[in-house]
């Protein structure tokens, strides 16, 4: 059932939808008293741990690769380098410089290239008398809603530049055919482009458009070896799976395929029965791959194939699998009338449901997730889940540019998340690469929290940790039960978080209620972004977010607040900059939990952020004491389809010089931008 048909508070609230790139982050803070639940491996036929939130958990999945969201090697193109990471995942740049003078309001226009499906992949054998290598879709801002005389070009590991072997479509990335379903043009003004690699030598390289006679930045790109296949509704069964006789059935062809990094394409096969415990299903340890070597479950161009089950995209004891383009559908639960799961599936792994389980060194790009039609998920698990509880899921893991829309219905349990990182290894203290978060469009979902990580003890008192800074930036998340970005763990996390771009619409809504009155909300994280210090030891810096509207529902509980702190840690440091809280209702700005404000919010620093409150004689909506050039004046923000920095705005040239380079929308930033995810534009 779609939101604008559900018969609770949230119709009733303004359904806004932006187009947006940046997002608020949420860290993830329950109360003092447990905290959110693991995701759960579907793998095994059973769970095992203890969960926080007072429920169970087994093993969940890892996400994959961290790849191409910046330009290879640095953080962007000389020219025009986009804010973001490189190959490995590492830290992005964020000292980079776009320049410009500050009174000259900037323009659209620059082509910036975010993401890409693949990162690697050969040069020949795809076989399809169209292209050469392996099809690759690039998503990116200012390209054009068609080709016209721009290009898209390879630089192969010589430094020779070569057209791509073919354009399958160059187009906005509204969620039609012949592109993916995830509509990132309505939340980020985002393009796509598909194309083929050129016969080229093996190699690093990297790809790059050209667009209105300017070229844009790079994305990295390997050419290796590896096998190409091709399934489709009608192939054969007993085919060799090239594009003239492709196989049938995508979960026959999984176990069949033994070779590490290996290519799928998918033809619009579906994989479709509600009663299915998991649609698709991995486990073919042979095949594992690495981030060298991904391999990959991709849509052809033209199709965009279905997943529907229980649970949708799962792997088990396998490594590298970058799904792309997939529509996945789970549920294992109908709902009724009131918003409630009713008709629950029970059994081993059918009492969870998710959408997509990660696996290390792989990815989820620009997949969509929600309820099957009529349904509803609950139990434990996310649309996008994995830890490390029975083995490494999620090691440099990228969620790249999914749309999560419509998942669960309000009265989910609160175990039940849009999406869920975690460790969980145990007394191991196993040490993971990081994880990220990018360009992602969240949107009216009733699980608990957007962008969601926490972990505690499995047993021991340690649970291992990321083993450097997690990165979340450019997510918009509208509409979210729960908090929009939620950080934390109750065992020790050394590693840093930077979490900028991003924005936030109506987030900290009831999760887990009656349907009737948000107050019987279970659990609830009712603020914007979430920190719960329990045992985070790191640098959690938090910059050019802007969060509008949280706890508009009204839940007399949790911290109510832009940032809401909690948690006994009392070690965190939080750098707080360049932000934008902007609440109609006098709720709090930044509040403590369970613990109080000596023990929560000692750790917070930062300034020139914006606080405004549109109502009168608000005594929560204060401006803390410690942001000494605090801006308190109306933002004049305009919300609706997208967010939009009116003209005379206080937030203009007002940002402290983080170094970012485009806004969430691919505006450039000058030397001395907006304060906030969004850049003003002059009208034409």
């Amino acid at each position: 059932m779609h939101a604008s048909d559900r018969p609770s508070l949230r119709s009733s609230l303004p359904l806004y939808a932006i187009a947006i790139a940046s997002g608020a982050i949420f860290l993830a803070s329950a109360g003092c008293g447990g905290g959110p639940d693991a995701p759960v491996d579907s793998g095994s036929a059973t769970d095992s741990g203890a969960a926080d939130d007072s429920g169970s958990i087994g093993d969940s999945s890892t996400l994959g690769d961290s790849s191409t969201l910046g330009d290879s090697g640095s953080l962007g193109d000389s020219g025009t380098g986009r804010d973001a990471g490189p190959v490995d995942g590492s830290v992005p740049d964020s000292g980079m410089d776009a320049g410009g003078d500050s009174g000259v309001a900037p323009t659209r226009g620059t082509a910036v290239l975010n993401f890409s499906d693949l990162i690697s992949g050969p040069a020949r054998g795809l076989g399809d008398a169209l292209g050469s290598g392996v099809i690759v879709t690039v998503w990116g801002q200012n390209l054009g809603s068609s080709q016209g005389d721009s290009t898209i070009e390879f630089t192969d590991a010589s430094g020779t530049t070569s057209a791509a072997a073919h354009v399958y479509y160059w187009k906005n990335a509204d969620g039609a055919l012949p592109g993916g379903p995830a509509n990132l043009y309505a939340s980020h003004l985002m393009q796509e482009v598909a194309f083929s690699i050129p016969d080229v030598p093996t190699g690093a390289g990297t790809i790059r458009v050209t667009v209105g006679g300017v070229r844009s930045n790079t994305l990295p790109f390997t050419v290796r070896d590896g096998a190409i296949y091709h399934v489709r509704a009608g192939g054969s069964a007993t085919g060799d799976g090239s594009f003239g006789s492709a196989w049938a059935e995508v979960n026959a062809v999984l176990r069949r395929v033994d070779a590490p990094g290996a290519t799928i394409y998918v033809h619009d096969s579906l994989v479709s029965d509600a009663s299915l415990r998991r649609a698709i299903y991995w486990n073919n340890t042979s095949a594992s791959s690495g981030i060298a070597n991904q391999f990959g479950l991709v849509a052809y161009p033209g199709s965009q194939p279905s997943a529907v089950g229980y649970s949708g995209i799962l792997s088990y004891r396998t490594t590298g699998l970058v799904v792309s383009k997939y529509s996945v559908f789970a549920s294992n639960c109908d709902e009724d009338g009131s918003g409630q799961p009713v008709n629950c599936a029970s059994g081993p792994s059918r009492n969870k449901s998710m959408g997509i389980q990660a696996s290390a060194y792989g990815r989820a790009v620009a997949n969509t997730v929600t309820d099957r039609p009529g349904g509803c998920v609950n139990g434990q698990q996310a649309a996008i889940v994995g830890n490390h509880l029975n083995g490494d899921r999620v090691s440099a893991y990228q969620i790249l540019g999914n749309e999560v829309h419509d998942y669960g219905c309000v009265g989910t349990t609160k175990f039940q998340h849009t999406t869920y990182l975690s460790v969980r290894s145990g007394s191991a203290n196993i040490q993971v690469d990081p994880w990220r978060f990018g360009w992602n469009y969240l949107h009216d979902n009733h699980t608990k929290n957007g962008i969601h990580q926490y972990d505690e003890n499995q047993s021991g008192e340690l649970c291992g940790s990321p083993n450097d800074t997690v990165v979340i930036n450019d997510n918009v998340i509208i509409n979210q039960s729960g908090a929009g970005i939620s950080i934390g763990a109750s065992c020790p996390w050394t590693n840093d978080f930077m979490i900028y771009n991003n924005v936030l619409i109506n987030v900290g809504l009831a999760a887990d209620w009656d349907g009737v009155d948000p107050a019987t909300s279970n659990g609830p994280n009712t603020g914007g972004i979430s920190i719960r210090d329990g045992g985070l030891s790191g640098t959690i810096s938090i910059f050019n977010n802007t969060i509008y509207t949280w706890n508009d529902d009204d839940q007399a509980a949790d911290t109510q607040a832009c940032l809401g702190m909690q948690g006994r840690g009392d070690v965190v440091t939080v750098l707080w900059n360049d932000n934008v809280c902007h609440t109609a209702k006098d709720k709090p700005f930044v509040a403590a939990g369970c613990c109080g404000a000596g023990v929560e919010l000692d750790n917070i620093s930062g300034a020139n952020s914006t606080w405004y409150f549109g109502g009168v004689s608000g005594t929560r909506a204060v401006a803390p004491s410690w942001d000494a050039t605090a801006s308190l004046t109306d933002p004049r923000l305009s919300v609706g389809t997208r967010v939009q920095v009116g003209a005379g705005s206080p937030l203009i040239g007002r940002s402290s010089g983080s170094g970012l380079l485009y806004d969430i929308y691919g505006v450039v930033r000058p030397a001395n931008s907006e304060v906030g995810a969004v850049q003003f534009v002059a009208s034409p």
